[in-house]
């Protein structure tokens, strides 16, 4: 069977795998749309082995990268997470593909390069998420540095190119995630403005056996019983809703009663003066922009990169 078959088809088994390791650390993703997805993904690597654009010797670091990104790309679109159970292997994982590419014709500069392109690359990320904190999760910190490894093997022009492609996929991502959202606002308050459908109108209820056809109902709130009804007017007994404190003077203070006592009648009183006690101000988070995965831009870009690597 030929490579450009056999390799796809070898990455796409590898899908229901990562996908149960995903359940267990409960960020589960369709196995199937995994599988498809690894499978399109490595037969673009055998297709750039085939029109020349990639060594023989590079393949094992391309296709080991795709096992790994498809998956954890998904997980993060879904659940906004990278979970170690498959950031942690991508490390050894990597560093075998990378050694065989070494063994396999690259010679061991691309080795040497992996492990300076993680140092660079993982530390950048730590960077920035250790001065604006909630710019990048942990999981992102974690990938940075697998992915550094593969960058360095490609070429040193490769980190600069990939740092660059993830920061405008990621814009590119929070941009149609606003778009959306706001969307979804304006359709939000054009129904809240729509006017209420009116009830529809139907037959009056039957008057109760011994009870005039054309006798009105009695208004509780009003003092006066309603015109027509034949009740007189001393029969309406005000309920506890029309009782009140009876309007009069007020009574002198008692001997030895100072004048200011007054003060504490409740009709009388006021509440103290000056303004309130300002309120403490609301945390804000450090880093207030969209909240989007920057982890599929991340993988996507150094995937790109990996398809076109540099000089052994």
């Amino acid at each position: 069977m030929s490579p450009t078959i056999l390799l796809p088809l070898a990455a796409a088994a590898t899908a229901p795998f990562t996908a149960r390791a995903l359940d267990r650390a409960r960020a589960p993703i369709p196995g199937k749309l995994a599988a498809i997805l690894t499978a399109l993904a490595t037969a673009a690597v055998t297709a750039g082995r085939a029109a020349g654009a990639t060594p023989v010797w590079w393949l094992p670091i391309p296709i080991a990268l795709t096992v790994i990104a498809v998956p954890l790309a998904l997980a993060d679109l879904r659940h906004l997470r990278l979970p170690d159970i498959l950031t942690l292997p991508a490390y050894p994982l990597i560093g075998a593909a990378i050694g065989a590419a070494a063994f396999g014709g690259g010679g061991p500069s691309p080795i040497a390069r992996a492990a300076a392109g993680a140092l660079l690359f993982g530390g950048a990320h730590a960077l920035v998420a250790r001065l604006a904190p909630g710019s990048l999760g942990a999981g992102d910190v974690k990938l940075s540095g697998s992915l550094g490894m593969v960058l360095g093997a490609a070429g040193w022009p490769h980190l600069a190119l990939a740092a660059v492609l993830a920061a405008l996929l990621s814009l590119a991502f929070a941009m149609v995630r606003t778009a959306r959202t706001r969307a979804g606002a304006r359709a939000r308050r054009a129904a809240a403005r729509r006017p209420a459908v009116p009830p529809a109108a139907g037959p009056r209820p039957a008057a109760a056996p011994g009870r005039a056809e054309s006798e009105p109902a009695f208004d509780p709130d009003s003092a006066r019983p309603v015109v027509g009804s034949g009740r007189p007017e001393s029969a309406r007994v005000p309920g506890p809703h029309l009782a009140g404190p009876a309007a009069g003077p007020r009574p002198a203070p008692l001997p030895g009663q100072a004048e200011s006592a007054s003060a504490a009648d409740p009709r009388s009183a006021k509440p103290p003066g000056g303004p309130p006690p300002a309120l403490p101000p609301r945390p804000t988070a450090p880093f207030s922009g969209p909240r989007v995965p920057h982890g599929p831009a991340l993988l996507a870009a150094t995937w790109l990169c990996a398809l076109f690597p540099g000089a052994p």
